[in-house]
């Protein structure tokens, strides 16, 4: 019998290494594990990295990602670009005419594409595991529907579909 792998460790810097785990479900259990068994003074999870599409499993087993992670192939998401945005709207003295204004920016977010690989802040110690699941629950369906031929599915189809159900 061979060994499973359940996850990679690589130290990019003494100060930074990532866990590569090749699931959602696995990387949101291991932040728990060892948010449980490290002291967070020791480490803490900061930022996910993801490849938002779907590999074929063959006899050889499945394709290597060290090439998708190199710096320059990654999206980093800067949350706070979208929070600056919206806090502009504070100008606009018309409440109703705010909250248009702002769906309409998030609307228009949840219609991109999503980049092959992007990385993103995680806020596990603030909001808990639930939104880091929410968040890559939601990357393997636009990745499945793109698997499936639906090349232009986006956050947003989902966000429509879950809004009319």
């Amino acid at each position: 019998m061979r060994p499973i792998v359940l996850g990679s460790l690589r130290f990019a810097t003494i100060e930074a290494m990532s866990l590569d785990v090749r699931s959602w479900e696995r990387a949101t259990k291991a932040v728990v594990f060892f948010d449980t068994y490290l002291k967070r003074s020791i480490a803490q999870v900061t930022h996910a990295a993801i490849v938002n599409r779907l590999f074929p499993y063959t006899t050889s087993g499945l394709p290597e990602l060290e090439g998708l992670f190199a710096p320059d192939k990654i999206s980093e998401i800067h949350p706070e670009t979208l929070i600056r945005a919206v806090e502009s709207l504070k100008t606009l003295q018309d409440p109703g005419e705010r909250m248009n204004m702002a769906f309409a920016m998030l609307e228009q977010q949840s219609k991109k594409p999503l980049p092959d690989v992007e990385k993103f802040p995680v806020h596990f110690y603030d909001d808990g595991i639930t939104s880091l699941e929410n968040a890559l629950r939601l990357r393997q369906i636009v990745a499945f529907e793109h698997w499936q031929g639906h090349t232009d599915y986006t956050l947003g189809d989902i966000i429509r579909k879950v809004s009319a159900g």
